[in-house]
């Protein structure tokens, strides 16, 4: 870890220090949201001094097709697939953005990802039958990024899909089965697919990382213990409530649990180690898939996270660092 990240770290955790709860709700205004209902450690949220809209969500999200896509094909990009539509996400947007309001195939999909504990979901933003529209907080809770809707001004963890403060408190988001890959492998399968491209090119330093180094060093917003049986920033591959440490999968190629099989491809780049996001190290390409009764495989949810992240959120995970064959 440089010095210049060591110095960030030591400044942000003294700031995120200084400013209390309370203050967050004094400073950000948060009148229509219920604190009374809640399912979270209200005093364990580190509040980041960014107000609402800080990080401004996508909610007209542009497209091209992916042959006049020009960046780098090691660069990672979260992608779905509906009714033989696909679409991707470069992940070099979502850095500066954390949220896309989307809609595809008529299926209202919430894109996300948090930096800071390397995790990437798509989830269908719809409860019973009404469509939210969401933002990111200014806020972290276990060091991930909470989102808010804007229908009801609840609070939500970007990492399960859950409200965890306000009126929709204990309600869960449908999470789509996706893949984190390589815009090579996406060009590979679906080459009629669509990209998301910025809507103003200089709005922020698309391809750029502002945590350089991050996923090599510590998490220093973190503020809860760790009690993993690896490093905290070891990356896991967690699906089912169940981790493989990346590392073991990278030596064999694959792991493989009961009817889950974890496939490893080189040549997606980090976008948490280099400054450019294009000439990242490269941490591979994750595919996770259900054997079926027939034989056939299908994509199901995933996250490529680190081990402390793991441990936060599946404090009951199974952590398959012997089990993996």
């Amino acid at each position: 870890m440089n010095n210049t990240l060591k110095i960030l770290a030591i400044l942000l955790a003294l700031f995120s220090a200084q400013h209390s709860f309370a203050n967050n709700i004094r400073q950000e205004n948060w009148p229509e949201t219920d604190f009374s209902t809640s399912s979270i450690a209200l005093d364990k949220v580190i509040y980041l001094g960014q107000p609402k809209e800080y990080i401004p969500p996508v909610n007209a999200p542009s497209f091209k097709p992916v042959n006049q896509i020009h960046i780098a094909d090691s660069e990672p990009v979260v992608t779905v697939e509906l009714n033989g539509q696909a679409r991707a996400y470069p992940l070099r947007i979502l850095m500066w953005h954390n949220v896309v309001n989307d809609i595809f195939e008529d299926v209202p999909l919430l894109i996300s990802y948090s930096p800071l504990s390397s995790s990437v979901n798509i989830f269908e933003r719809k409860i019973n039958d009404k469509i939210l529209k969401f933002s990111a907080t200014g806020n972290l809770y276990k060091s991930n990024r909470i989102l808010y809707d804007q229908n009801t001004k609840s609070w939500w963890q970007q990492y399960t899909g859950e409200a965890i403060v306000g009126k929709l408190t204990g309600t869960k988001l449908n999470k789509i089965p996706t893949r984190v890959e390589s815009l090579r492998l996406f060009k590979e399968r679906f080459p009629e697919g669509e990209v998301l491209v910025p809507n103003n090119k200089i709005f922020r330093a698309y391809g750029k990382n502002p945590y350089v180094g991050y996923d090599t060093g510590f998490p220093f917003l973190y503020n809860f213990p760790y009690t993993g049986k690896f490093m905290p920033m070891t990356y896991v591959v967690v699906a089912n409530n169940e981790a493989w440490p990346l590392a073991d999968i990278i030596w064999k190629g694959y792991a493989v649990k009961d009817n889950i099989v974890i496939k490893w491809i080189p040549g997606q780049n980090s976008t948490l180690n280099s400054s450019d996001i294009s000439i990242g190290s490269d941490i591979g390409n994750i595919i996770v898939q259900k054997r079926q009764s027939d034989g056939s495989f299908i994509d199901i949810p995933y996250n490529v996270t680190f081990a402390f992240i793991f441990n936060a959120f599946n404090p009951d995970g199974i952590l398959n660092w012997k089990n993996t064959k």
